[in-house]
Parts: structure tokens; sequence; C-alpha cells
């Protein structure tokens, strides 16, 4: 097992190791098992121990291979972060919650002032993340302009995606994972930002309202939405787009 401190310590001659290892991984298409494997880790919440619901999974993953899905990220993020739209502030740079916050209380506050009526519905997927559609999210990073060796590199990290579980010290065998993207990936948050924006374009209709010159249908916080209308009609018909975008992306 290589630990952070290994990494650390390895010098300029590791650095090049490494370097020429991504090389060779990137332009051939194909990456170590190991870097494929994940190892969940069950911690306990509350309630009953004995009931599986009352764990939360934490996964752990082979080390070079998170330096690696890094290096891609960062490869992949300059691609699509233009093409991503404003009402999106989850996983990235320079924006936050407090701007998703700051925004729905403007609306809110002129829509008060002008006495003008705002239906807002919050939505939440669960477990989003872990069962995003692979071979869906590669149309969608086609679409986004992620080709070639690049698309390629970041498919090999899930071409034979597996987990098995450690408790008291013992793993069990390893289970194939066909779905949803790697807990604790580097590249995980940029991917699954990029499907849900996909998936907010598909459900745009003509519901939302005009906010200082702006038409806003919605606010987006990674997996967390928040659908916005003039009217209960509109609002309905905003959630019952989205709900059938939603099912269409899987």
């Amino acid at each position: 097992m290589i630990r952070p401190e290994m990494l650390k310590a390895m010098g300029v001659g590791g650095l090049s190791w490494m370097t020429r290892l991504f090389n060779i991984a990137c332009k051939s298409g194909t990456v170590p098992k190991e870097w494929q494997t994940g190892v969940v880790v069950p911690l306990f919440k509350k309630g009953d121990q004995r009931v599986c619901a009352n764990y939360r999974g934490i996964t752990l993953l082979s080390l070079p291979g998170k330096v690696y899905s890094k290096v891609l990220e960062r490869r992949d993020r300059p691609i699509v972060e233009p093409r991503i739209e404003e009402e999106q502030c989850g996983f990235r740079p320079g924006r936050g919650t407090t701007d998703q916050l700051f925004t729905l209380s403007r609306i809110i506050e002129g829509a008060w002032e002008y006495a003008h009526p705002v239906y807002v519905c919050f939505l939440d997927l669960e477990k989003a993340n872990d069962r995003v559609p692979r071979e869906k999210l590669w149309e969608v990073l086609r679409e986004y302009g992620v080709r070639g060796s690049l698309l390629g590199a970041i498919q090999s990290l899930y071409a034979q995606s597996e987990s098995c579980v450690r408790v008291l010290g013992s793993k069990s065998k390893a289970f194939p994972v066909g779905v949803g993207l790697s807990q604790g990936c580097a590249l995980s948050p940029i991917l699954f930002v990029v499907f849900m924006d996909r998936i907010s374009r598909r459900s745009r209709g003509e519901e939302g309202l005009q906010f200082a010159g702006l038409w806003i249908s919605s606010l987006l916080f990674a997996d967390d939405v928040v659908l916005m209308a003039s009217s209960s009609m509109t609002s309905n018909s905003h959630w019952s787009v989205s709900q059938s975008s939603v099912k269409r992306s899987g």
C-alpha cells in the first residue's frame, strides 16, 4: 500500500516515474486494476447497529489512482467549465452555497417588493451520485467536448470498476460496480456537475421568472435543485418536465 508520506518523500526521481506512468496510462487508455477498486468502510450513524441502513459507507481508493484522477480533472475542467450554465454553483471555483442563497433571497425580496408571485420547489435527488448511468455520462462528455484520449482515460477508471467491504480489518470478496461515480475520486464532482447540467438544459421550458433583466428558471448546487415559476400552474409544469428529464437520464 502506498501512503501519502511516501508520495511526499519520493523526490524528483519519483515524480518523474509517476509522470511517465500517468502518460502511459493516458495514452493507452488502461490503468491498474487497483486504481479501479474501492474499499468501502461502513461508519455507524445512529439507531440499531444491526440495521444496514444506519451505516454510511466511506470508499477508500488507491492513492496513485487518486492523483491520476486529479490530473485528468485538471485537463477535463477547462473543456467543460465554460459550457456549464450559471445556475450551477456546485463544485465550481469561486462559487458556493452562499451565492445561491443570496440569489434566492434577492428574488424573494424583489417579488415581495413589487407584489409579484413567485413559486419555489426544492428538489434533492436521492443518492444521485451513485445512480449516474455511465454510458449516458460518456455521451454527455462527448457533447461537452471531451473526446479522444482524455475521454478514454476517464473511461479506463471505470472499465473494471469494483468494490469490497472492510469490517474489523477483514475484506469481503470484491464485487463489480456497474453504475454511479466513484466516491472519493477527484474527477467525480465535475463529472456529476456536467451530467446535472445536461439534465437542467433538457428540462428547461417556458417556466421561470424575470429578475434583474435575467430569465431564471432554476438554481442548482450539485444535486440540490430549486425550481422557480411565476404561477402554480407553471410550477407544476416545471416539476413534471424536470421529473421526466431525470427519469430519461437514468
